[in-house]
């Protein structure tokens, strides 16, 4: 059974790890293999220290499957912005994903956010539009380690 919890310092590895394995294998038909190497290489302890760093300006969450991480997101409520929204390989279209993205809602509107926004990847778009977000503008990110990816920005309104 799939339960919500805080993102705690020890499932940083893990997520980093799931987030590799995710753009990986489901953002394949989308970007090209460059592309995703250059969004999410492989894991080492810069991109560890990277999930410690974020769980201290972001509030991150993960999807426990009695002990095994499923999918994590995040938010930063400074930024009015939905930071990560992340689900496993292993997991996919079982519903992690709108479980991850209603707690994120809920503690956005607990923290006085009235709208979120995020730059989303093109093969998150579906879901992001399933969970009412609106396009606003598509766009090239530029990635950690400096590539530029298809992208699009998204915004929805929590009242």
């Amino acid at each position: 059974m799939i339960t919500i919890r805080p993102a705690t310092p020890d499932d940083a590895e893990t997520i980093a790890h799931l987030h590799r394995q995710a753009v990986q294998e489901l953002a394949k038909d989308y970007y090209s293999l460059e592309e995703r190497e250059s969004w999410s290489p492989p894991v080492d302890q810069g991109r560890i220290d990277k999930v410690l760093n974020e769980m201290k300006e972001a509030i991150m969450i993960v999807a426990d499957n009695d002990g095994i991480i499923a999918g994590f997101g995040s938010i930063i409520p400074s930024k009015n912005e939905l930071h990560a929204c992340y689900v496993s390989p292993s997991f996919t279209r079982q519903g992690v994903g709108s479980k991850i993205m209603d707690a994120l809602e809920t503690i956005a509107k607990e923290h006085g956010l009235k709208t979120l926004k995020l730059n989303g990847s093109m093969n998150a778009e579906a879901f992001y539009r399933s969970k009412g977000f609106l396009v606003e503008q598509y766009r090239k990110y530029t990635t950690n380690c400096g590539g530029r990816i298809d992208s699009v920005n998204m915004i929805k309104n929590l009242s």
